[in-house]
C-alpha cells in the first residue's frame, strides 16, 4: 500500500491510495482496476471490497485537522 498526497492549494491535497499486488509468478498481469474518487466529505465504507475503510476515515480526518489551527501561518 503507497500514500501519496499532492499538494494542490495552500489548503487542499490530493490523497491517493495505491494498494499494491505482486505479478504472480505465471507472468501474467491482472488487469487494471478502475480509479475510485472520493471528495474529502465522502466515507471509504462506500467503496466496495475497500478493507480497512474505518482506517483510511480516520487518516482523512487527520489530514483536516493538520490545518486547522495553522491559518495564517505562511
Amino acid at each position: 500500500m503507497v500514500y501519496r498526497f499532492r499538494p494542490l492549494t495552500v489548503d487542499t491535497c490530493l490523497h491517493e491510495i495505491l494498494v499494491l499486488d505482486p505479478v504472480p509468478e505465471n507472468g501474467s498481469r491482472p488487469a487494471p482496476v478502475a480509479v475510485v474518487r472520493l471528495e474529502e466529505e465522502d466515507s471509504y465504507e462506500t467503496v466496495a471490497g475497500f478493507d480497512f475503510a474505518q482506517v483510511f476515515d480516520q487518516d482523512t480526518d487527520n489530514l483536516r485537522n493538520q490545518r486547522g489551527g495553522h491559518e495564517g501561518v505562511p
